[in-house]
This record gives C-alpha cells, structure tokens and sequence, in this order.
C-alpha cells in the first residue's frame, strides 16, 4: 500500500520538517518496504527485521510510513555486486 503515491511525501510533511523550501525532485525518490523487498529479492519481514536489530539499509520513519531513499539502495546493490576476474 502506498500511502503516498510513488515515493512522494505530503507538502505537510516537508514543512513539518524543514523541508518546505524544496520540491520533491531535490530531496530525492523514496521507496517503500515493498518496493525495496522486491528490488533486494528478499520478503518484507526481513527488512523488518533489519530495521528492528538496526541493520541493514538506513530508513526515513516519517509519521509511522516507512520510506527508504533510491540512492541508498542503489549503492547498497553496487557494494553488493561482484566482479569476477578472468583466469
């Protein structure tokens, strides 16, 4: 369930804070939990289970909705890529 669309944050939200002087291109794309379980290829309650041992991806909680930032998770994916060398 998206409670706020495709990773957008209510303008209320933004101002509450600080944020209300930047449009939602200049704080960046968000995810939910879902959309980073899919993109990971693991189930959701790992991820709720990271976040409860405080592991794992960094997360925004912003009014009880969990939101993870593009960014983080790209570079999680990049970190997490092995190139192997040719014999």
């Amino acid at each position: 369930m998206l409670l706020f669309g495709a990773g957008r944050f209510p303008q209320r939200l933004l101002r509450r804070r600080g944020l209300s002087g930047m449009s939602e291109q200049s704080i960046g794309p968000y995810l939910t939990t879902t959309e980073v379980a899919r993109m990971l290829g693991v189930s959701i309650q790992t991820l709720e289970r990271h976040r409860r041992h405080n592991r794992g991806l960094p997360y925004l909680k912003l009014e009880g909705a969990i939101r993870y930032r593009r960014a983080d998770v790209e570079r999680h994916l990049s970190l997490a890529t092995i190139h192997p060398t040719g014999t």
